[in-house]
């Protein structure tokens, strides 16, 4: 990369994801990393690792680019810090646990013209770019249906750490099953259209021993009437995360373990199989070399957009409170 491609990013976080984007950042080239985290032993211990500068204190001086890899609720606060002082940012999923001050952080990127990116990284898995264009081509018709499911036992996401102690177990901090799993609706949203209305139900996992909600099953009904499914858990003792979407002509599945889509059309027994790269870290870096291009102008942010995190966030907080209520709500 050309020394003009440099950027000065803030790594604000250093656990795992936040570590995952340090290497990945170093490996695109982009030497000027500064880190950030509460823990002054884990941020001592990841700069020696890495062999990047650490802050003792949050400064976004000089800094273009701030990736925020802390807890779902502290997210804008941060980031209204670092678009205040010029910073473009990057906000790990999801958006927030609350829709506070949501608005105000989209007034300051634009009085600042500043790009917002969240971090739906499944947006950039080569599966469902495949069957985005499927879709868009309708090779198999108007979507009638669609099923969603993510599933995987908590305390192997996290296996060096105790997942009691975790924010994704924790309401307060924006734990949760619903939010923490929220890639399955924002890929829905993206691949079938906008929602009008959910219903689920959820509950916690007294086994895990956290408070949290720790399974829930999802209805939606989108606005172009198609019904479908969302399933999320963090008891499944294999990763599961695979969706099946069926049409007026056939229909396409997806798995992202065996990284397979297949197509098949009404009718027949035979089905298309597209098979693609199985390095799970792909997206991750993919993510970060279009976050790259955009802060250097090459392209628009179009992909990872706030205004569809924003809404992901809105249609999972109406989840929560259908599954609070028992009721169906509109969103």
């Amino acid at each position: 990369m050309k020394k003009e491609n440099k950027i000065n990013f803030l790594i604000v976080g250093c656990g795992s994801i936040g570590q995952r984007h340090i290497d990945n950042l170093l490996s695109l080239g982009q030497k000027n990393i500064k880190i950030y985290d509460t823990d002054c032993v884990l941020v001592k211990k990841i700069s020696k690792k890495f062999n990047v500068e650490q802050l003792k204190t949050l400064d976004f001086k000089n800094i273009n680019c701030t990736l925020i890899c802390t807890p779902p609720s502290t997210h804008l606060s941060i980031a209204k810090k670092a678009l205040t002082e010029s910073s473009h940012i990057f906000i790990e999923k999801p958006l927030s646990n609350s829709l506070k001050d949501v608005n105000n952080i989209i007034k300051i990127a634009k009085k600042n013209s500043l790009n917002i990116f969240v971090g739906y990284v499944f947006r950039f898995d080569y599966g469902l770019q495949k069957i985005k264009k499927l879709l868009t081509q309708n090779i198999v018709g108007k979507i009638i249906s669609f099923d969603a499911y993510e599933g995987w036992y908590l305390p192997n996401w996290r296996a060096w750490q105790d997942h009691t102690k975790s924010y994704t177990g924790s309401k307060q901090l924006g734990g949760g099953i619903i939010l923490d799993g929220s890639h399955e609706l924002n890929y829905i949203l993206w691949l079938v259209g906008e929602i009008k209305q959910v219903f689920s139900y959820f509950t916690s996992i007294p086994s895990l021993k956290v408070k949290a909600e720790g399974i829930a099953e999802i209805l939606l009904v989108s606005k172009s009437n198609s019904i479908g499914r969302i399933h999320l858990d963090f008891i499944n003792p294999k990763y599961n995360r695979h969706c099946e979407i069926l049409c007026e002509k056939g229909s396409i599945r997806w798995n992202f373990e065996t990284k397979k889509i297949e197509v098949q059309k009404a009718g027949s027994s035979k089905f298309k199989t597209i098979k693609y790269g199985l390095d799970n870290n792909q997206i991750y870096v993919d993510e970060m070399k279009y976050i790259i291009s955009c802060i250097l102008g090459k392209r628009n942010n179009d992909l990872i957009t706030f205004n569809d995190a924003k809404r992901t966030l809105e249609i999972s907080l109406a989840i929560k409170k259908s599954g609070s209520t028992g009721r169906a709500v509109f969103v």
